[in-house]
């Protein structure tokens, strides 16, 4: 693990080393199941609502992951945010969800909002 774990409903969620996301269910069973890849490492999951979490992936687009998968190859997460590049830098605080807005840290920016009202 390299972020912070969030708690959806039953389900643990965190973003392992090697960009995944991994999502334990804290049932009777506790399997852990790979719910998307190619994510960026130390990135905390947003929860959105409903049965997904937000993430960055390792070019720093902002996607919608599920948290179902088949445990090989995870579902596929879909862009929310696709570019973010003019704001150069990068991501340095976890998303944060007030208002139906997303915010974060952004180096060399300070808090800014990401796209419009989830």
């Amino acid at each position: 693990m390299t972020g912070d774990v969030t708690r959806v409903g039953g389900l643990l969620c965190y973003v392992t080393p090697d960009g995944e996301l991994a999502v334990c269910d804290t049932g009777r069973d506790g399997q852990t199941i790979v719910a998307a890849r190619d994510l960026a490492p130390g990135a905390t999951p947003l929860p959105s609502g409903g049965e997904s979490v937000l993430c960055f992936d390792r070019a720093y687009a902002l996607r919608l992951c599920p948290l179902a998968g088949d445990g090989a190859t995870g579902a596929a997460a879909r862009v929310w945010i696709e570019d973010t590049s003019s704001l150069g830098g990068k991501p340095a605080t976890p998303l944060v969800l007030v208002g139906g807005n997303v915010y974060v840290g952004w180096s060399g920016w300070g808090l800014v909002s990401l796209g419009g009202r989830m």
